[in-house]
């Protein structure tokens, strides 16, 4: 390397690191004079006092029953109510409606994620309570957020298992794309 080209190099280097320097030093002397300053923190949801969410035994979780309040994705606060059964039921359900609130009636149970759950929105904005305000079709949301087929079948069999859905019952198992991550990440039988 002749001088030339080294002396060209060092330049390059003086030209790049003094403006780096000068801009950390600025930076330090800057904030040593400001007061502490902490990040947006969002509240947390109001709700009743019960959790949204709980685990069982065998390392599963599901909706917690009678929950009735909030819950938050990102900045977006949305009500949710679940029945005794940990269902998402419509927030608009006064207290006895939702202690009477009956699996019986219903004709199809939706398994599903955080789209069948309904994420981010009101009960009147998930596609189960638009199925239940404009058609009728009285529906159990069982969507839970990051569930996938291995925890819609261990749920479905509790259903079975406990009584609460019979043969007569349709069952709605919504699959989408993030189903393939959350099956092949999470879950093991």
């Amino acid at each position: 390397m002749n001088k030339n080209n080294f002396l060209n190099l060092i330049l390059v280097f003086i030209s790049i690191s003094i403006p780096i320097i000068a801009f950390e030093l600025f930076d330090y002397f800057y904030s040593i004079g400001t007061p502490e300053v902490k990040p947006f923190k969002l509240r947390e949801p109001k709700n009743n006092g019960n959790s949204l969410t709980i685990d069982d035994p065998n390392g599963w979780y599901s909706l917690g029953p009678n929950y009735d309040g909030e819950s938050r994705y990102g900045k977006i606060y949305f009500k949710v109510k679940t029945d005794k059964n940990g269902f998402r039921v419509n927030h608009n359900l006064g207290e006895n409606n939702t202690n009477d609130y009956s699996l019986k009636d219903k004709k199809a149970i939706f398994l599903g994620d955080s789209f069948t759950y309904g994420v981010g929105l009101d009960w009147k904005d998930t596609y189960i309570g638009i199925l239940e305000s404009k058609f009728n079709y009285k529906s159990i949301n069982g969507g839970t957020s990051s569930h996938s087929p291995t925890p819609y079948k261990y749920k479905l069999k509790q259903l079975i298992k406990s009584g609460a859905i019979n043969s007569q019952k349709k069952v709605v198992i919504a699959l989408d794309i993030s189903d393939v991550f959350d099956e092949a990440t999470r879950w093991t039988t």
